[in-house]
């Protein structure tokens, strides 16, 4: 595929999933064909009863695959199955583990192109996946951030702010079932395995953790962000999210003149910057691998 929008091209490409029984995704990797372009990969996962909506929305938009911002449908959101950032590294998962895939499924793999060049090169992306025909622990991909951030623009980093930070934090236990479509039960302890997280080009500081009491366990801090090294850290030991304890999220920006990113070898004048899905905006985002 051939990049066709500027600065920021989104594009999902509707991959076909073989097989007559459930199976499980126990390993994810991502191989991108242009790493100057691809902002991000994220295998998204349609289940059977939604993959007629992303055929549909591949055939009205001409080319290879269609154009698609936020997630791969138009009639709520899908699950995941592994994602890559700049730096990021493939590999399997927990022993035991795996994302259940329903016969009939599709896969949508989403590319961000970031798009800098008059003519940018074509790009092939491969994804490698790890297949089992059972696991002992069905498990989840979940991303985790506030909503507000992301569907009410609350999220705002003033122009000329070296320091600017948010945090937002909920027990999460009770949706689990909802929010895993009961691949995870509600109300029940869940073990967290690993963390990742997502921020832009502005990016100051990031941390996830599980907030019990008056106590605050750890989960992922990266004190000096780089967009460029955006890697899934994985626990030596799983760590417990049980009921009443509370996921925590925060993140900090530099919005200084002197933190403005180089467009064509001249640095960016700063702007008011929100919540968005281009490279030049920001985002505050932790993804958590889950199993019961």
């Amino acid at each position: 595929y051939v990049p066709q929008r500027s600065p920021d091209d989104y594009r999902c490409f509707v991959l076909d999933w073989a097989g007559e029984a459930t199976t499980y995704v126990t390993g994810f990797n991502v191989r991108p064909g242009n790493q100057t372009t691809v902002h991000h990969v994220i295998a998204f996962l349609i289940p059977p009863e939604k993959v007629a909506e992303v055929r549909s929305l591949d055939a009205d938009d001409p080319g290879e695959g269609y154009t698609c911002f936020g997630g791969a449908l138009r009639s709520g959101q899908s699950s995941w199955l592994g994602a890559w950032a700049p730096g990021g590294e493939g590999g399997m998962f927990p022993p035991g583990t795996g994302l259940p895939v329903k016969p009939g499924s599709a896969v949508v793999l989403q590319v961000h192109y970031n798009v800098r060049e008059s003519n940018p090169r074509a790009d092939q992306s491969v994804v490698d996946l790890a297949l089992s025909p059972t696991v002992e622990h069905p498990a989840v991909l979940q991303p985790f951030t506030d909503p507000s951030w992301v569907n009410s623009s609350k999220m705002k980093i003033p122009a000329y702010s070296a320091d600017t930070s948010y945090s937002f934090s909920v027990d999460l236990v009770p949706y689990l079932g909802a929010l895993t479509n009961g691949v995870l039960p509600s109300n029940q302890p869940i073990r967290v395995h690993s963390a990742t997280l997502h921020q832009h080009l502005l990016g100051k500081s990031a941390k996830l953790s599980i907030v019990r009491g008056a106590g605050e366990d750890c989960l992922l801090d990266i004190p000096r962000w780089d967009f460029h090294w955006q890697r899934n850290y994985a626990f030596t030991q799983a760590k417990l999210l049980r009921p009443g304890d509370q996921l925590k999220i925060s993140c900090s920006w530099d919005n200084s003149a002197a933190a403005q990113p180089l467009v064509d070898g001249v640095r960016a004048q700063p702007r008011d910057v929100t919540w968005g899905e281009g490279t030049a905006d920001e985002m505050c985002l932790g993804v958590l691998f889950l199993s019961q």
